[in-house]
């Protein structure tokens, strides 16, 4: 619960004043809005203002039907949003106090405060026949967070299964849902950095990396003080790791106008990390999709260290003159500006001609070509069929081993465990 201090007291007035004027005597609010009825306007200027010690510098009241709970409701939620703003008061640094009046003007407040973000106080004590009024001088304020804080909680549990699932979009919403409800400046904090990492999350699965920098730039700058939030130390230690990896995957696309000038295996293997989330989601035609899109972009980095390529473009100049004349047979010419752009398969093939330390990868394709096959004739790609969970992930692990990449070298998000405690 917020520990601001109290600066807006609400009241039901009704019944015994003394648990009002201790309440009011205890926080000594600078201002004091009373929830009142016809019948107990009478209260307050003879029973209560008397009595306190230091009178609130600003005071208002509002009138309700005591038996209406609806009216109740409506009034008094208008009247707090009016004096919120008149007297420039945050709810977390207001109280509602449901001691006095009507179960009808009690509940309305109780149902204001929640909605609108304030704590309660309900002032308990000894009743000697247990239901009847609190025995004087046993008078115990006991002050509860916003009912939203507890649906805080229930939130993000829903958002934990949901990043479980594998949708930190879904999770995201869920949490923004709770943070426009939550009133404490503490927990709002909490829920906005658990939200940022979560759009982080999302943002990187739809290769925004740019976005996902800035939004987990901003998450960790909140995590790094409370690394319980996401499950520990060891979890905040692979989510740096990770904005490392995902600016250097930026990088590369915000180069990629450019002629290429480096490797492009972050960003390869963020392709198969994407797969694989895409598995687990059974998204099966977009994650064979990301595969065969990393197969290229590691031929075409074959082909930039073997022939100085531009992500899979080759200017004639730059091949073997065996090479160029295995093209010209096979019915391949370069464009006019003396460049060949090629397919996967002769990417691959072409690199029997390029440094010894390469020519082994000239065998790839063969060796996926019983996989990659289904995905051409997919839904996705050139044809109309569907991809099932078992081919999605016989060419996952195909690739894996082609392509020499253990599943430890993969920008697999870790273990996040989201908690607002």
């Amino acid at each position: 619960m917020d520990d601001a201090r109290v600066r807006l007291i609400v009241c039901t007035v009704g019944g015994s004043p003394d648990p009002i004027v201790l309440s009011i005597n205890r926080d000594r609010p600078d201002a004091a809005l009373f929830v009142v009825s016809q019948e107990t306007k009478r209260v307050l200027d003879e029973q209560i203002h008397p009595r306190l010690e230091k009178a609130p510098r600003l005071c208002d009241i509002v009138v309700v039907d005591r038996d209406r709970l609806s009216d109740s409701f409506r009034g008094i939620s208008s009247k707090i949003r009016e004096k919120l703003r008149e007297w420039q008061v945050s709810p977390s640094e207001a109280v509602a106090d449901i001691t006095g009046g009507t179960k009808a003007m009690a509940g309305g407040l109780a149902l204001a405060a929640a909605v609108l973000g304030l704590r309660t106080r309900y002032v308990a004590g000894n009743r000697p026949d247990r239901l009847g009024a609190v025995e004087p001088g046993t008078e115990t304020p006991v002050d509860e967070a916003n009912p939203f804080e507890l649906y805080a909680v229930l939130q993000q549990e829903e958002a934990a299964r949901m990043l479980a699932e594998g949708y930190p979009g879904a999770a995201a919403r869920v949490l923004e849902e709770a943070l426009r409800k939550s009133c404490s400046t503490e927990l709002r904090a909490r829920i906005g950095a658990l939200a940022g990492l979560l759009r982080a999350l999302e943002a990187v699965d739809r290769f925004a990396f740019s976005a996902a920098k800035s939004d987990l730039g901003k998450a960790l700058d909140r995590l790094e003080m409370e690394p319980r939030l996401v499950g520990g130390p060891v979890v905040l230690e692979r989510l740096r790791n990770l904005r490392d990896h995902w600016e250097a995957c930026g990088s590369i696309v915000s180069s990629g106008n450019k002629p290429q000038d480096r490797p492009q295996t972050p960003l390869m293997l963020e392709l198969i990390a994407n797969a694989r989330r895409r598995r687990a989601r059974r998204e099966f035609d977009t994650a064979v999709a990301c595969l065969y899109r990393a197969t290229e972009m590691f031929a075409q980095d074959l082909l930039w260290r073997a022939f100085g390529a531009n992500r899979g473009r080759i200017g004639a100049d730059n091949l073997p003159e065996e090479a160029v004349s295995r093209l010209q047979a096979d019915g391949f010419a370069p464009d006019s500006s003396g460049f060949y752009k090629l397919g996967l398969a002769r990417s691959f093939d072409l690199l029997r001609y390029g440094p010894e330390e390469l020519r082994h990868h000239a065998g790839v394709y063969e060796a996926l070509k019983p996989h990659l096959e289904f995905r051409n004739a997919s839904i996705l790609a050139h044809g109309v069929a569907s991809v099932d969970e078992k081919k999605a992930l016989e060419l996952e692990e195909a690739v894996l081993q082609r392509l020499d990449i253990a599943p430890d070298d993969l920008p697999d998000w870790p273990s996040i465990v989201l908690s607002l405690e």
